[in-house]
């Protein structure tokens, strides 16, 4: 009998992978060509389809027979099959954090995680899990040529592009269904693949450069420039220079400016000129900040800067090196950022104040109704916790 999937989150996933586990599942972050969740749905795809984003301290299974695995799973091939052979009643945890990395079972009635322990002795690995918003940047080129190798490069491309754009070794190039190239735009796969989902539209005279995936529904401008490396989720808008970056779905950075080596979540809109630096004058390694307020060395030369769901920069914003935005701000001035910004801060930078809640989310219900959404009752929920939190904090 084939098990079925359940994708879980663990405590420290929650906190270590800030600032977007705080509003949202490990399961939804993004490396390479694929979320989480969706790498490990491929990745098992023998077992049936189970569901998604459970912290483990409530997981509750009925009957049946099940694989539990941990969303923060490394996409390590020896790893996947480890866990993929774990027999039933047994644990998989990783060796220093003793973080539960995955668990193979079979329920009578039911199973409470945090009430019930498995009956075999567990299993150690090395390395398995991420831990901080830093290593989902770290070798995303690499991410992406691997996942066109073993889920694209057999595939035919739907789109055929006109006689007026470029395609370089477009044997490493994936266009999918209604794909729009449009005059002066080039495609070049000479260092990497490039994935082109469904309804992506390339404006002319953009130039992307492989390694590289744009998801469904995104539109590149013209003119736009993105390489080594970037993942650009669905629906965004974005243009100006992407340098081996991560911006996750309905995101907008649609005028001139940089972004190298960083993590943009989703809802994100980046004014025009917001440039970042990825890389330190005296090109030491870079501190950033995970859930505490203590710099962590990254251990990484290249590095830009990450920036929480639902946040707004004003136009020619300024970031340093491994700065760390939160949750839901709106942020301006001319000031540089840099270090550490908290959830829901408003104003210039520098001097900005804790965001009104009833004005973020009237200011939010504007930005979905454009895309014809709405705030969901459960994204609400989270959003007032987070806020709760942050009022909290700020008082004190």
């Amino acid at each position: 009998m084939k098990p079925r999937l359940v994708i879980f989150d663990d405590s420290e996933s929650t906190s270590a992978l800030a600032p977007f586990s705080s509003v949202r599942a490990v399961g939804t972050l993004r490396k390479g060509c694929f979320t989480q969740a969706q790498r490990i749905g491929r990745a098992f795809a023998d077992s049936e389809e189970g569901f998604c984003s459970v912290p483990v301290d409530r997981l509750q299974l009925s009957s049946g027979q099940w694989l539990c695995v941990n969303a923060a799973l490394l996409p390590n091939k020896e790893l996947l099959e480890k866990v993929q052979t774990l027999p039933i009643g047994v644990m998989l945890l990783e060796e220093d954090s003793q973080r539960v990395v995955a668990f193979h079972l079979k329920v009578a009635k039911s199973f409470i995680f945090s009430e019930q322990k498995l009956s075999g002795k567990p299993q150690i690995c090395k390395e398995a899990l991420y831990r901080h918003w830093w290593e989902l940047v770290a070798d995303n080129g690499k991410q992406i040529d691997e996942d066109f190798k073993e889920f694209y490069s057999d595939k035919d491309g739907f789109s055929v592009p006109s006689q007026f754009t470029t395609l370089l070794n477009p044997y490493s190039v994936r266009l999918g269904r209604d794909v729009q190239l449009d005059v002066g735009a080039i495609l070049d796969a000479r260092d990497g693949a490039i994935v082109l989902e469904d309804g992506v539209q390339i404006g002319s005279n953009a130039f992307i450069q492989g390694p590289c995936f744009v998801g469904s529904g995104s539109t590149i401008k013209p003119f736009a420039h993105l390489k080594n490396g970037t993942s650009i989720g669905r629906v965004c808008k974005v243009g100006g220079e992407v340098d081996g970056a991560i911006i996750d779905d309905f995101s907008n950075k649609q005028h001139y400016g940089f972004i190298g080596e960083s993590y943009i979540g989703s809802w994100v809109n980046l004014g025009a000129g917001t440039t970042c630096s990825d890389l330190k004058n005296n090109y030491s390694a870079v501190k950033s900040f995970s859930d505490g307020d203590e710099k962590i060395d990254t251990g990484r030369q290249f590095l830009g800067c990450v920036i929480g769901d639902y946040t707004r920069l004003g136009i020619g914003s300024l970031i340093n090196t491994g700065a760390y935005i939160g949750v839901g701000c709106s942020l301006y001035g001319a000031e540089i950022i840099d270090g550490k910004v908290g959830n829901f801060r408003f104003g210039k930078v520098l001097n900005e104040q804790l965001y009104e809640l009833p004005k973020f989310l009237q200011t939010l219900q504007v930005i979905k109704a454009r895309r014809g959404l709405n705030i969901s009752p459960e994204e609400e929920k989270i959003i007032k916790e987070i806020f709760n939190k942050e009022l909290n904090n700020y008082v004190s």
